[in-house]
């Protein structure tokens, strides 16, 4: 009901919207309705799909494994507005907001269990008001 309330509310306004979300435990940019986009932070402590394969196997399952991997190419099979999705990686993202686009840089936690862990940017992604997401 709220999704259909603010998507009504969208239809009157610049079709150049732009979510930045999180708390799926999941990495995400993609279009959505209006000719906007959501980019999605991971979490930088909480279980994701490798923790969470590992709790249910009892078998480690480290990031970029092949059900991450599986998961992840049914995704952007399913969902052609999905231009960016990492379902197993730690971290944070970085959106510098300009006329007309953004940009979302997602840097990853190379152990979220140090605190003195190291952090490395892994993509970005930018999204050109009127004509989506740039190569």
């Amino acid at each position: 009901m709220e999704r259909a309330r603010l998507s009504n509310l969208l239809k009157g306004t610049t079709p150049h919207t732009l979510f930045l979300t999180g708390d799926i435990h999941s990495e995400w940019a993609h279009s959505v309705q209006h000719n906007g986009a959501e980019m999605v932070c991971t979490s930088i402590s909480a279980p994701n799909v490798d923790e969470i394969v590992t709790t249910y196997t009892k078998t480690y399952a480290p990031e970029d494994n092949p059900i991450s991997h599986l998961v992840e190419g049914v995704m952007y099979s399913a969902n052609p507005w999905v231009n960016h999705v990492d379902f197993d990686s730690h971290g944070f993202g970085v959106a510098r907001v300009q006329k007309g686009r953004v940009t979302m840089d997602f840097y990853r936690v190379s152990n979220v269990e140090d605190p003195a862990a190291q952090t490395r940017h892994a993509v970005s992604r930018t999204w050109v008001a009127g004509h989506g997401f740039q190569a």
